[in-house]
């Protein structure tokens, strides 16, 4: 078993294109509910910490669970007075040089989950 105690990562998001776009016609179409929110900075920078346990099955194989807590650093200003921050846990799972994995991340309001398989390049020395 390998115990990763305490991981630091810093994110930085860049939205262009038709989603930005559309991001810009909602806004306007929400400024009179007060219950829409819409964030349309093409740039955010944020960061959590994060903990993780690796279970060693056999060789090539391995079982990852793990928590994240986190924030936003550059809040818009239709974030001033919001509280940004976010949390959740991941799982993961590591055949030979794939690993699978699922995500879910909780903020403020809102919800999501991911997906996702990656595939290992380069091997350590």
């Amino acid at each position: 078993m390998d115990w990763r105690i305490i991981g630091l990562e810093l994110g930085y998001n860049y939205e262009f294109g038709s989603y930005q776009n559309t991001l810009k016609r909602i806004k306007h179409r929400a400024e009179d509910l007060s219950r829409i929110l819409v964030v349309n900075e093409k740039s955010i920078f944020s960061y959590n910490f994060n903990s993780e346990a690796i279970f060693k099955l056999k060789n090539n194989n391995a079982f990852g669970l793990g928590f994240f807590s986190g924030d936003v650093l550059n809040n818009p200003k239709e974030l001033k007075n919001k509280d940004s921050s976010f949390h959740g846990l991941f799982l993961s799972y590591k055949y030979k040089k794939y690993t699978f994995s699922f995500i879910r991340e909780i903020g403020a309001e809102v919800r999501s989950s991911k997906f996702g398989l990656s595939y290992q390049l380069f091997k350590k020395q």
